[in-house]
Parts: structure tokens; sequence; C-alpha cells
């Protein structure tokens, strides 16, 4: 009688479905969470955006408010001093403002990015020209009444109208910044005899027990000195919490640097590079770095 073979069975040789489909999963998020929130995914469009986060800082610099206004109003430099900003271009112009004759920026493209988030906004901008510079993005509109900023045009109706849900691959739902400058002079105090008495005081006991009055012609010491009070204020809303989790240990942080860049910018151009450089020209106030023809609408 002739044997018979018996071939083993296939199907217990094979791989199970879920050992071989579990594993590109793994490999592609763990190195990139962000991955299954960007280009079209699902999760972004279910998922409801975060509550606006403020944050601020201030500074006391000692320059002119209006050197440092025209410094702020430089929107197509900010690639090249603020953390995070990875582009800038200044894309529409305000009509000339009543009180300067100039035209501020309207609309710009600003890139901003941290790891393995980037998006870039098309921005509308307001100039209250000496006083503020505010920068609006995504579903957010300017606060600013009408008749502070006529050289500008300003939207009936929050563009996008402030609800619903994110749209696809969207970061960021909400973005303002708000850059205000306001002149803060400093009065030394004189000299006033055997001690240094504050301004506005009519007199003090010298070593001797009398009165040193002071002198209203006491020249340098007593000189009022130009500062600037710079205020910034940044509200921003993600499109997806997690996002707002995974930023979490930075966002704190992001007013302070981009102030404190600021700062350093202020002082490059005020006061130059130093180590006997040559200043660096100042920007004009409105057409910044501007040479095309002016957009309208």
């Amino acid at each position: 009688m002739k044997a018979l073979r018996i071939a083993p069975p296939r199907t217990l040789l094979r791989p199970t479905p879920s050992l071989h489909l579990s594993r590109p999963q793994t490999r592609t998020f763990l190195p990139n969470p962000f991955s299954a929130l960007s280009g079209g995914s699902s999760s972004n469009s279910n998922s409801s955006p975060t509550a606006p986060q403020h944050l601020t800082a201030t500074r006391t610099l000692p320059y002119p408010s209006a050197a440092i206004y025209n410094i702020i109003a430089d929107v197509s430099s900010y690639h090249t001093f603020l953390p995070y900003c990875q582009r800038s271009e200044v894309t529409r112009w305000s009509r000339p403002d009543a009180v300067t004759n100039k035209h501020w920026p309207a609309e710009a493209t600003l890139a901003v990015g941290w790891g393995h988030i980037s998006e870039a906004f098309a921005s509308r901008v307001y100039c209250v020209p000496g006083r503020l510079v505010e920068a609006v993005g995504g579903r957010s509109r300017t606060r600013l009444r009408a008749d502070e900023i006529p050289h500008h045009d300003v939207p009936q109706e929050a563009e996008g109208g402030g609800a619903g849900k994110p749209g696809e691959g969207e970061i960021l739902t909400h973005l303002l910044t708000r850059w205000t400058v306001s002149p803060f002079p400093y009065q030394p105090p004189r000299k006033g005899g055997a001690a240094d008495v504050p301004l506005g005081v009519e007199g003090s006991s010298g070593s001797n027990g009398s009165a040193n009055p002071i002198d209203p012609q006491t020249p340098a010491s007593g000189e009022p000195k130009e500062q600037t009070q710079v205020s910034l204020v940044i509200e921003f809303a993600f499109a997806n919490p997690l996002y707002g989790t995974m930023m979490t240990a930075v966002t704190p942080m992001v007013a302070n640097l981009m102030i404190e860049a600021f700062e350093k910018r202020v002082e490059q151009l005020l006061d130059g590079p130093g180590l006997g450089g040559t200043k660096q020209k100042l920007p004009n106030e409105g057409v910044l770095n501007y040479s095309g023809p002016m957009s309208k609408r």
C-alpha cells in the first residue's frame, strides 16, 4: 500500500494579522505625535478648540517712544529677531493716516513654528501711529474702534464667525498680538547742597541742620530722561486640545522670550552693534522695507 503524505496546515504557519498590523502604527505614532492631527485627520475635525490663552510682558526701555514704535511697526523684519517667527512679509498697506501721512502695514503673512508644528497666518494688521500695533489672525478680530484706525479697513464681522469646528489641518483658531508703547519719562533727583533731594521737594536739612533749597537751574543730573513702557499681549487658542497639552511647557515663556528679543533688537538699532561698529539705519515710519506697488481692495 502506498503511503499518503499529509501537508501541514498552512493557516497555522501564517503570522497573525494583528501582529503584522500593529507594528507600523507603533512606529509612526511614537516619533511624531502630531502626525495624527495634521493633514486632514478626522481627529482634528472632531475635537473642540481650546479656550483662548493670554500671555503678557512689559518692559521700560531708555529710548524715545517714537523710535521704538517704528521698530515695532517694521513687521517685515519680525522673522529676523522674534523667536518662533519663521517668515514675515507685508502683503498689503493702509491708506495714509491723517497725522503722519504715512502708509502702515495692513496685512501680513506670518509663519510661526515650534518643533513639528508650523503654520502660516494671513494676519490683519492695525496701526495706531505712535501708540499701538495689533496683528490678528484665525477667527479673531480687532478690538480697536474704527475711529482709532480710519486709515485701515475694518471688517464688519469677524471672519469665520469665531465659532464652530476648526478647519482641516488648522492648528490655531485664534491669534492676536498687540504691542503698546507709551512715554514713561523719568526725572532723576537733583543735587541740593550737601544732600541729594528728589524732584518736587522744596528743601531738606543738610549736615549742619540748615535747610538746603533746591536750585531749579541745577543742570545735568536733574534733566529728564526719555523712557518708554512697552507692553506685549498675546492671545491664542489651539484647534485641538492635544496641541495645548504638548505646548504646556513652552507657552508661559513665549511672551517673555518675544519681548526680550525685541529689547535686544531695539538696543541693536538705537545703540549700534558696539565695538566700533556703525549704527544700523532705523526704519522709517509706515513704509517699511517696501518697494512695490500699493495693494488696493
